[in-house]
């Protein structure tokens, strides 16, 4: 039996907190899962399960016997853009939960670029079906991914295969 971890079913709040110093629980963010609750229900998994599969160190963390299996995509539905607004940018952000991608300081940011005089365009990309989204990526130049997990995602993945330049936070630990 295999199990595959994803992320906020894993994520221990506790640890999070105390080794990602932008946690989104800093900045006023719940869950509804119980840490205890939580790490029983591990317990009760490892009689269980042959092999946890995680996939990346970040999560490996809260489930040290988990193989990392890293983030995988079909390069074939990605093929290579690279930039294609040279005049006036278009920054894309497609925030799956506002408040764990770090939304409001994308937000924040944005409002101050452009206060600066800063010649770009922005979209959030919300509710859209994966194809839709996929293909605003291709017509995007900045890719902005999530700012408070520490790592990164699959829409990191995505847009760095169709050649564009990506923010998202990475803990200084897992760095290398």
């Amino acid at each position: 039996i295999i199990y595959r971890f994803t992320g906020e079913d894993l994520r221990i709040k506790s640890i999070h907190v105390e080794k990602n110093p932008y946690n989104a629980y800093r900045y006023g963010y719940t869950t509804p899962i119980d840490e205890y609750r939580q790490r029983s229900y591990l317990d009760f998994l490892r009689e269980y399960v042959d092999r946890f599969v995680v996939q990346d160190i970040e999560l490996q963390e809260y489930c040290p016997d988990a193989v990392v299996i890293p983030r995988s995509i079909d390069l074939d539905r990605f093929d290579y853009v690279g930039t294609v607004n040279k005049e006036r940018p278009l920054v894309v952000h497609a925030p799956s939960n506002p408040s764990v991608k770090g939304t409001p300081f994308v937000r924040a940011a944005v409002a101050q670029l452009r206060d600066e005089g800063l010649a770009f365009d922005y979209r959030e990309i919300i509710d859209l079906p994966h194809d839709e989204a996929v293909a605003l990526y291709r017509s995007s130049d900045i890719v902005v991914d999530q700012l408070h997990i520490g790592w990164y995602g699959v829409l990191s993945v995505e847009a760095m295969a169709l050649g564009k330049t990506v923010l998202t936070y990475i803990r200084d630990d897992l760095f290398e």
